[in-house]
């Protein structure tokens, strides 16, 4: 008797599977070599068990150009990718991609760019240069003010000259023309995903928490690119490794979606 777990695996490496690879995206913040700040910054102990875990795993790190290329049939992805997202330009992003260096991991820092340089715990553009062009990392916008679209700058001319403005000048300041946008605390609507389809070719969405590892959604080739379908998951400095470890679990899942495959799809049976 073929479990349903094992069916959904077979389903999932066959070429019947459209979606294609799994592909984790996930969603930090900032970093400290000592001892945490605040939730959303992470310790040395907590990114080193993550990074094991994604080495000894067999991760490889790739930007959201990659994911991009590869959705149109541009290129190929390694067999397990995962794309490491640094939200708001925090300046302990540097050390954190020392200790990623060691493990031949690249990130991609989302932007907001009236930050940049202007709080004395932000990168500035020289930094973020460095990131991109000597490191390899990804560049996404993440709007000019971080402000809540939804709650404060909410009238689509508000919109607009965040989606507009913010892509400017990071292609202003790296010479380099962002594809992604990540609305600030995750707050959008289905008008502003209209108005983000027209700058930007990801519009990333909502997100789940490591500590909710059942509510976990992924990635696809065929996940649509800014409906808000894109989902990452959200690690803290509260998140639990065994949490994360069963997220990258790549049959996780399809555990819990056995229901929904068509497994009749071309009028044959298993």
């Amino acid at each position: 008797i073929i479990s349903p777990l094992k069916i959904a695996e077979l389903y999932v490496n066959s070429n019947k599977a459209s979606g294609g690879k799994v592909i984790p995206i996930l969603q930090l913040h900032n970093y400290s070599i000592t001892n945490a700040v605040n939730t959303l910054t992470i310790n040395k102990t907590i990114l080193n068990n993550i990074l094991d875990l994604l080495n000894a795993s067999g991760y490889t790190s790739i930007t959201d150009v990659d994911y991009y290329n590869y959705t149109l049939g541009r290129i190929d992805l390694p067999n397990k990718p995962i794309i490491i997202v640094w939200d708001d330009a925090y300046l302990g992003v540097l050390d954190a991609n020392t200790e990623m260096l060691k493990y031949n991991y690249k990130g991609v820092i989302a932007i907001p760019t009236n930050w940049v340089g202007i709080h004395p715990d932000s990168l500035n553009w020289s930094n973020i240069s460095m990131l991109y062009n000597t490191y390899g990392w990804g560049v996404i916008s993440h709007s000019v003010e971080h402000c809540n679209f939804l709650t404060e700058c909410n009238f689509t001319s508000n919109w607009t000259a965040e989606l507009n403005n913010s892509k400017n000048s990071i292609t202003g300041n790296l010479s380099f023309t962002p594809i992604s946008f990540i609305y600030p605390q995750n707050s959008y609507n289905i008008t502003a995903m209209s108005y983000c389809d027209d700058y930007y070719s990801m519009c990333f969405g909502n997100q789940s928490i490591a500590e909710r590892p059942r509510q976990t959604s992924y990635n696809f080739k065929n996940t649509n690119l800014t409906n808000g379908a894109l989902k990452r998951i959200s690690i803290n400095n509260n998140s639990v490794i065994n949490d994360f470890q069963l997220i990258l679990n790549s049959s996780y899942n399809f555990q819990h979606n056995v229901l929904t495959l068509k497994l009749n799809e071309n009028n044959g049976t298993i």
